[in-house]
């Protein structure tokens, strides 16, 4: 996926949310309840030694958060950390990598239960092919 291409989903995907702000929605409730995203890929080695962390984060990654049962979703690009952060109700989503620069594979996209007051750890990482 392009980065124009990225754009165009994320405007998609904020146009579809716009129903947010009616009870039972996907969207944003307060600040302390919702997804942290972290993105990494690897091997970024093909010798990397057993214990140590072969994969490094990804800047610019696609992520996008949706609901199981409901319409709409949001779309966030990863920090220089290879991490994006989301706002949600409680609730079930699905979390997906659509685009990962420099990987030849995005991974399985998540389920994840939201409860109220925390924040879910998502952690994805991507193939670098590198064997």
């Amino acid at each position: 996926m392009t980065k124009s291409q990225a754009v165009a989903l994320c405007f998609v995907l904020a146009l579809s949310n716009l129903a947010s702000a009616c009870p039972g929605a996907l969207g944003p409730s307060d600040a302390t309840t919702g997804i942290k995203a972290s993105v990494r890929r690897g091997p970024i080695n093909p010798s990397g030694g057993q214990g140590t962390d072969n994969t490094s984060p990804v800047d610019s990654a696609v992520v996008v958060v949706s609901g199981i049962t409901r319409e709409g979703g949001f779309a966030a690009y990863t920090d220089s950390l290879g991490q994006a952060t989301f706002t949600v109700n409680p609730g079930d989503y699905r979390v997906t990598v659509s685009d990962c620069p420099r990987a030849v594979r995005v991974p399985l996209p998540l389920t994840v239960t939201v409860t109220d007051g925390q924040f879910y750890p998502a952690s994805m990482v991507c193939d670098t092919g590198i064997r």
